[in-house]
Parts: C-alpha cells; structure tokens; sequence
C-alpha cells in the first residue's frame, strides 16, 4: 500500500488480521493499531412491544436472563369502553366489544411520545358503534372514523396525523334496485333479483321489466274472445292473436283498445255447427278497397283475419277465408 507522508510516498506493509489505520498527526505516517476487545457481559435482554419472550399465546415482558427466544406478536388489548391509545399499544390488537357506542381517542402526534411510525391495530366485535376520534390530528383525511361491527384496521402516524390502512372507508350502505330488478332498497339484508316480465306485462306494454321467452310465448297464446251479437270488445293488453266462436250475428268487432303501433297477430273466426253467421267491423278496421270481407257461410268453417297496428285508428287487415 502506497501513502504519502510530508515530503515523499512510502510503502506501508500489509498489517494483521484485525488491525486498523490510523493517523500520527501532520507529517506523519501511517500506522497499524490492533484494536482490543470489548469488555462486559450481557445479563438480560427484554422483549419491547410486539415481542415475546415467552412465545405465541403468552403475554408480557419478561426478560431473557440466559438464552431464549425473542417471537414477532400482536397483543390483543380487548376494550368495553371508551379508551385513548397510549404508547403500550403499539404493535397491539385493540378491541371494542360493546352493545353501546364507544370513542378510541388518538392522541395529538408527537405531543407525547405517540411519534412517527407508531401503529396498532383497532377492531370492532360487537354490535355498538366505535368512533376514532383524532384530538390535534386527522385519521385517514377526517376528523372521525365511525367503524360498525367488524370493521377495523391499523393507524400508523405519518409524523402530523393518523393514517388508517382500512376496508371502512367506502362502506356500502345500501344497494338499490334499480331498473329490471326487484328488491327495492336494501339496508341490511335482502334479495336483488331480475324483474322478470309476466305474459300480461308484455302485452300491456309495463315499462322496465326483463322478458324471458317463456313469458313471450306466453304472451302469444291465443286468447278467446267474448261472443255478443251487438260489439266484440277487442283488448290488445289481453292478446296478440285471438279466437271467436259465432253462435250468432255479430253486429261489429270493436275497435281494437290498447293499441302498440307494429303489433301484429291473427283473430280465428269459427262458424258453429249452423253456420252462416254473420261479421261486422268498426271503423278502425281497414281493408283492400276499403270494402269489408265477408266470413264463409259454411258450418265449422274457419276463416284467419290477419292485422297490424298502423296507428290507433288504423288497423290493416286481410282476410283468409275457408282455412282447411
């Protein structure tokens, strides 16, 4: 190793094992020291906070006098109360256990010796209410944290405030229903399910329900009409396509109520075991030329009135008579 003294650069030996340069003051050279060894016995070591020296399930503090083992724990610090966090929670599991509302208070930061990069753990078991109540401070952006039964987490002081590493912020607290569902709003517990449409929801056009196709094809099934000799109300929230037996003359069939522009279907007209019987229409039913048709006479004999909705007013229909 080369060095340099006051007036030229010298080689300096290799020194033992151990040993350590020093400097003899200005002009000097180097030297070699052997440092000596240290003096004193250690006679106990203590377990500090979130240590055990007495291992997992133990609590406390006892100091290890001969050998041991020093284990990573959090000690659970159970509450009914309220209660302010003290510099011996550190590391630890705070519990509140109670039916009625309680107030943890955190201390201002740094004004006792609760400083930076102190933590514990708080958690809520029961059903009460417990409020973090930071005094000088904020926890987590707020002046309070209200946690209900089992909602927890760990406060760690980032040197001015509390910082609370949680799932508490963003607690839902209620789920609506919204369109196509059913179950309202729900607070607690509760089922949230589709808003399955019924056949009669489909054909009365009910806003904001789900259609399955069993309620569709349901919702097409043919619906008999109710024979009079004067006018056959025709409901279209009742059906789509429909049936009419003629025991007799029938003077019109009515104009079509509940109406959905480009709803189509079919009305069967069946003659009885006499026959020729008789149809008339009222005046939102529209033909080719504008000229009704007329049923087959025939006994039994069915015809198939085909329609779509136009408007309210305007009906188009075709008759195909005699169908075999």
């Amino acid at each position: 190793m080369l060095t340099r003294n006051a007036t030229a650069w010298i080689a300096l030996a290799p020194g033992g094992v151990g040993s350590t340069l020093i400097s003899q003051g200005p002009a000097a050279n180097l030297a070699y020291t052997s440092a000596a060894a240290g003096a004193g016995t250690v006679t106990s070591v203590s377990a500090a906070y979130g240590l055990s020296s007495l291992g997992v399930g133990t609590s406390g503090f006892t100091a290890i006098t001969a050998a041991g083992t020093l284990t990573r724990v959090e000690f659970v610090s159970p509450k009914t109360a309220a209660y302010t966090i003290a510099t011996t929670d550190l590391g630890a599991l705070i519990t509140f256990s109670s039916a009625s509302l309680g107030t943890f208070t955190l201390p201002t930061p740094n004004a006792t010796a609760l400083g930076t990069g102190f933590f514990c753990d708080v958690e809520n078991i029961n059903s009460g209410s417990l409020v973090l109540l930071a005094s000088g401070s904020l926890v987590g952006g707020l002046a309070t944290v209200a946690l209900t039964k089992n909602q927890g987490g760990r406060l760690v002081i980032d040197g001015t405030n509390y910082q609370f590493i949680s799932d508490a912020f963003g607690v839902v607290s209620n789920i609506i229903a919204s369109t196509g569902l059913t179950g309202g709003t729900i607070t607690t517990t509760g089922t949230i399910a589709a808003d399955i449409a019924t056949a009669a929801q489909i054909l009365a056009d009910t806003a904001n329900k789900l259609i399955e196709p069993v309620g569709l094809w349901s919702s097409v099934l043919v619906s008999t009409l109710t024979f009079t000799t004067s006018t056959v109300s025709v409901d279209f929230n009742t059906g789509i396509n429909f049936a009419l037996t003629l025991t007799g003359n029938v003077s019109a069939l009515g104009n079509p109520t509940n109406t959905k522009i480009g709803q189509a279907g079919v009305i069967w007209f069946t003659q009885d075991a006499t026959g020729g019987r008789t149809l008339g229409y009222q005046s939102s039913w529209r033909f080719i030329g504008g000229t009704a048709p007329s049923l087959t006479a025939t006994a039994s004999a069915v015809d198939m009135l085909s329609y779509v909705v136009k408007d309210s007013t305007h009906v188009y229909a075709s008759l195909m008579p005699n169908m075999k």
